[in-house]
């Protein structure tokens, strides 16, 4: 056996060079690969090259810590009389393998229990393993957490321990493996389930005797199960129930049945397996309208074209025009067209809007509403506008024909048509011209055009 040696590019390529003291031929030679004592099996991993009295073998290996160990080349050679002769060489096979985290295992805990965060990794060399949290790097801290390592010469392994959760420590943690081959990172999550906590964001009166309120919500990583929503008239000291339950997935409510003009102030509470929240009490009182916040939109047209119109309405009044969200605007062709319907959100000033991809020379008729920006209600539909297209350019004639006559050395042409498929308007005439009208009959050649005015 003359050398055995490898590459350090990925795949990992080795060469067997083996000598012979005489010319064999092929078929009496075989080379075999043994990885760790055991043989390389695949085929298509091998290859040959043949000399007169010398052999190249190669074996190509993916760069995988499965493939470390002592790699032996063992040529072989069968003799007629004296049976079978062969030689042999080993080499290690070790090679740079960026990480590969292999493992991790997150935790769902109830606060104040221990708990404990699990992540492992491969590589050559053996990985180093940190953690973070919100781009912080932990490290043991006496009493509260520890964070422990082992190592192989590829592996690491390493844990996270909890003595005693709180629910600053809920979050997603961060493995990190790394080598100077390079780097990867997993999430590990850690869930403490406590109880929710809830706060009013917003609290407004929306109607007559209504105040709307919307929230925010940590749910403690358990489902809500219920919300308390309360109220208490300015000048008393008993809270009352809000009538109306919120939905558990809903972060906003309207209460309703109040007493209109009335100063109010509004308290929040939501409830999971673990247990209810703290109070949250709105910091300002909230007062309720004396009328709802309701206006019929007067609506006119501003322009149109051949396809379009450009309609516009009178604006909410100003003490209720922050309580419009938008507009439901409806039109229809009035000649038996579906009835369709535009969401038009809510503007400073006049509102407008532009419709488009109408039918030329039709008569619509249009419509609008305005709707709350809280509730979500819709009022009643102004009075309906409507108006006309402009007339818009007709489809071609139909179905034209030319007849040619002659009578000595005059000639007559006939050109019939039907009218057009689409007249778009009401067609006022049509213009008929000849063109390269020569001394023979056969070389008459019309063009037709088609006017209409308004």
């Amino acid at each position: 056996m003359e050398s055995l040696k490898f590459s350090q590019e990925c795949p990992l390529t080795v060469e067997c060079e083996a000598k012979f003291a005489q010319h064999h031929e092929t078929s009496g030679i075989k080379a075999t690969w043994l990885l760790n004592g055991k043989e390389v099996n695949e085929e298509r991993w091998k290859s040959t090259e043949d000399f007169n009295g010398s052999a190249i073998y190669y074996l190509m290996l993916p760069c995988d810590i499965s493939n470390f160990g002592n790699l032996t080349c063992r040529v072989s050679i069968e003799r007629d009389q004296n049976g079978v002769s062969d030689a042999e060489k080993t080499v290690q096979i070790l090679f740079p393998v960026a990480p590969i985290i292999n493992m991790t295992k997150g935790v769902t805990v109830n606060i104040s229990s221990t708990a404990s965060l699990h992540c492992s990794a491969q590589g050559y060399p053996a990985p180093n393993i940190s953690w973070t949290l919100h781009g912080e790097q932990l490290e043991s801290l006496p009493k509260k957490i520890e964070v422990t390592y082992s190592q192989d010469e590829t592996s690491t392994w390493s844990k996270i321990e909890f003595k005693n959760v709180v629910g600053s420590d809920n979050g997603t943690y961060l493995c990190r493996a790394t080598n100077k081959a390079g780097m990867e990172s997993k999430p590990v999550p850690l869930f403490v389930q406590t109880k929710p906590e809830v706060e009013v964001d917003f609290a407004l009166g929306v109607g007559n005797g209504s105040i709307y309120l919307n929230w925010t919500l940590n749910n403690g990583n358990l489902p809500i199960r219920s919300y308390h929503i309360k109220y208490m008239k300015e000048g008393e000291n008993n809270w009352q129930y809000s009538r109306v339950a919120p939905n558990v997935s809903a972060t906003s409510l309207v209460i309703k049945n109040l007493e209109p003009g009335v100063n109010y102030s509004i308290q929040i509470e939501a409830e999971n397996l673990m247990g209810r929240s703290h109070p949250n009490r709105y910091d300002e009182v909230v007062a309720t309208l004396t009328a709802e916040a309701e206006y019929i939109p007067v609506v006119d047209i501003k322009g149109s074209t051949s396809n379009s119109f450009t309609l516009g309405w009178s604006a909410p009044p100003e003490q209720i025009r922050h309580l419009i969200g938008h507009y439901i605007s409806s039109y229809k062709d009035v000649e038996g067209g579906q009835e369709m319907t535009a969401k038009v959100p809510a503007v400073d000033g006049s509102p407008v809007h532009l419709f488009t991809n109408l039918k030329p020379a039709t008569m619509y008729l249009f419509k609008v509403k305005a709707c709350h920006r809280y509730t979500g209600h819709c009022g009643n539909f102004s009075d309906p506008v409507k108006d006309k297209t402009i007339e818009g350019k007709p489809s071609p004639p139909r179905n034209v024909k030319m007849r040619c006559d002659g009578n000595g050395n005059r000639y007559f042409v006939t050109v019939t048509w039907e009218a057009p498929a689409q007249s778009n308007g009401q067609v006022i005439h049509f213009a008929v011209c000849l063109e390269n009208v020569v001394s023979f009959f056969p070389c008459i050649y019309v063009c037709m055009y088609i006017f209409h005015f308004r």
